[in-house]
């Protein structure tokens, strides 16, 4: 194979990270950053930083994958007492539905721009890649995750710093370019454009 590939991920929120990592031989971080996904065109800004991709690193000549967190895997079950739901936060339905949206523009921007994304497969779920990522003793609670993600990203990536929105989108897709370069070594087709 000549020349370069890239993955593209995205931690959806209304802040989404974003982060461009080369597969092989082991993911190097190009870009990333963080977009207020309510008030702009993820499809324009994706457009903007693959032109910047492009004339920038002319040795990367195809993106593999745009994969994106999927927070909805393996939702917890309601909680039960006596036999019968208890009603629990309502604000988590409301935000799920929120995040579901922005990940349904990341996907739509991933299409616009051809860029090969399957539904399911090209997910990844926070467990897998944090589990990996940050190992098993990873703090608890989301503000000390987001802090352990983005010292982790600093640390690995030589950064002075990043916005943590966008550290948990640098460590999906080193998740999955560690994925995507094993196949490719064991010479399994991952296809690409």
């Amino acid at each position: 194979m000549s020349g370069k590939a890239v993955v593209i991920a995205v931690d959806p929120g209304a802040k989404s990270g974003y982060a461009i990592l080369t597969v092989e031989p082991s993911p190097r971080l190009l870009y990333f950053g963080v977009v207020k996904a309510k008030e702009t065109s993820v499809s324009r800004v994706l457009g903007d930083v693959i032109a910047t991709l492009v004339r920038e690193h002319p040795d990367v000549t195809r993106i593999e994958r745009g994969v994106i967190e999927d927070q909805f895997l393996g939702f917890a079950k309601p909680k039960v007492v006596n036999g019968r739901p208890v009603k629990t936060n309502t604000a988590i339905p409301q935000s799920m539905k929120k995040v579901a949206r922005v990940a349904g523009r990341w996907q739509e921007a991933f299409m616009s721009h051809d860029i090969p994304y399957v539904e399911g497969d090209d997910d990844v779920h926070p467990q897998s890649w944090q589990s990996r990522e940050l190992g098993t003793g990873s703090k608890k609670g989301r503000d000390a995750l987001k802090k352990q993600c983005a010292e982790k990203v600093k640390g690995v990536f030589g950064l002075k710093s990043i916005p943590q929105d966008a550290a948990d989108a640098v460590l999906i897709g080193r998740y999955r370019a560690i994925e995507l370069a094993t196949k490719i070594r064991q010479g399994v087709s991952i296809g690409g454009v």
